[in-house]
């Protein structure tokens, strides 16, 4: 059986200074706290990776931590950084080499069938048995 962690977090460094509403929110925290959380939404093998292996979690369903576009942006602004944090087309350099790549054959969405196919993975690594 696979194991699914629904509505993981994750940001997009490059997209701080663009959002307002992220700035005031990571001003609230702690200083601890903050880097924490900045290093940790931000990345996907350093942390994340081995947190989901050792849980035994074979795929996570990423969604853009809040605030979301939503807040501070107009429809087009909402629209370019949506797509700036997605694995899809049109093609960010970030969120293929930093969300598609570290772990090609965990199943994502937008994440490439070639590099799966190419790739040692082993998805579920950490799983209890």
């Amino acid at each position: 059986m696979r194991y699914i962690a629904l509505e993981e977090a994750f940001f997009v460094p490059e997209l701080t200074d663009l959002r307002p509403a992220h700035q005031r929110l990571m001003q609230l925290m702690r200083p601890e706290i903050g880097a924490r959380y900045a290093a940790r939404l931000a990345d996907f093998t350093q942390y994340r990776l081995p947190e989901m292996d050792d849980a035994g979690i074979d795929i996570q369903v990423l969604s853009l931590t809040a605030p979301g576009l939503q807040i501070d942006l107009d429809a087009q602004q909402a629209r370019e950084q949506a797509r700036f944090g997605s694995c899809g087309p049109p093609w960010n350099p970030w969120a293929c080499r930093s969300i598609c790549t570290p772990a090609p054959r965990r199943p994502i969405a937008g994440g490439s069938s070639t590099a799966a196919r190419n790739s040692t993975a082993q998805p579920g690594a950490g799983r209890p048995r």
